[in-house]
This record gives structure tokens, C-alpha cells and sequence, in this order.
């Protein structure tokens, strides 16, 4: 498991590139982990050859991070060929 980042207002520059990075992938795995089949605990997303993990911890995000993530995940979801593990909730 290559080593991963938490995603804080001093990360933001990071996480970009990392998204950058993974647009130009080959494809892009997305993986969530729901408590109670719910609410979203946590979502890790990969790409093939990556350096680093983005695994993002929900619930510890404030909502100016989150509107970062959904907006970063919505333009590699209609750009890039995107794998879903658990994505949707059960």
C-alpha cells in the first residue's frame, strides 16, 4: 500500500496535484466505506503507478474541503474511466 496523505487546508496544493495526476491515468479506483450503510466514513481513490494514496477521512473534512473533494471527483469521474468499490453504499 503506497504511503498516503490527510487532506487539510495546507494540503489543498497536494491533493490538486494528485488529481491532476490521476486524470491523465489510465483509469482511477474509487473506494468508500459507509457507517450503518449511510453516511460516508471514508473514501480512498487510486490510480495505477501513483507515489501516493488519497484515502480522506469524511467525517474530519470541513465543508469547504468537501465541496473541494466533490468537484475534484466529479471532473475525473466525466474525464477518466473510473473503477467504483462500494461507491454507492449498500
Amino acid at each position: 500500500i503506497p504511503p498516503q496523505f490527510e487532506l487539510t487546508r495546507d494540503t489543498v496544493p497536494e491533493f490538486n496535484r494528485w488529481i491532476e495526476a490521476a486524470s491523465a491515468a489510465e483509469w482511477v479506483v474509487a473506494d468508500a466505506e459507509y457507517h450503518d450503510h449511510k453516511s460516508l466514513t471514508i473514501l480512498g481513490l487510486g490510480y495505477p503507478g501513483m507515489a501516493k494514496g488519497c484515502q480522506l477521512i469524511w467525517p474530519k473534512l470541513t465543508f469547504d474541503l468537501k465541496s473541494i473533494v466533490e468537484e475534484a471527483v466529479w471532473r475525473l469521474a466525466t474525464t477518466t474511466t473510473f473503477v467504483f468499490q462500494n461507491s454507492i453504499g449498500a
